[in-house]
This record gives structure tokens, sequence and C-alpha cells, in this order.
């Protein structure tokens, strides 16, 4: 198993334990990095293999509009 396939799996057991009996149809993750000597994060985003680009987009803008609307949890 590669490591994508590991985050596939993972995240969907954690959904799976946090929402009973729905499925996981996509999901996209955004990461922030750097290294110990750099002052500029860089970033990247991972999806499943295979996963529409409009899927994509639109799990990005789902996350955009609940972020500003809700906040995030450690916020609430």
């Amino acid at each position: 198993m590669n490591t994508l396939d590991a985050l596939d799996a993972a995240l969907r057991a954690h959904m799976a334990e946090e929402h009973p009996g729905q499925l996981v149809i996509g999901w996209a993750l955004v990461t922030s990095i750097t290294d110990e000597n750099d002052d500029v994060n860089q970033y990247d985003n991972v999806t499943p293999e295979g996963q529409p680009a409009h899927h994509t987009v639109g799990l990005y803008r789902i996350g955009i509009d609940n972020v500003l609307t809700h906040g995030r949890d450690e916020d609430q």
C-alpha cells in the first residue's frame, strides 16, 4: 500500500467513525509545508486518484465557505 492509499483508508475510517452510515464520495487535503531554514511556506494538495477536477474544486469551495461562515472547530 502506498501512502496515498493509506491516507485514503485513514480518511475513510475517520469519517466512518465520525459519521456512521455515511459514504465518503470524495475528499481534498491542502497542506502548508516548509523546512527549518525556509521563511516561505509552500502549499500542496492531495486528492484520491481519479477524482474529477470539478469535485475537487467544489470541495475546496465548500471548505472555504464553511471556514468563513462557521470558523474552525477550535474557534467555537
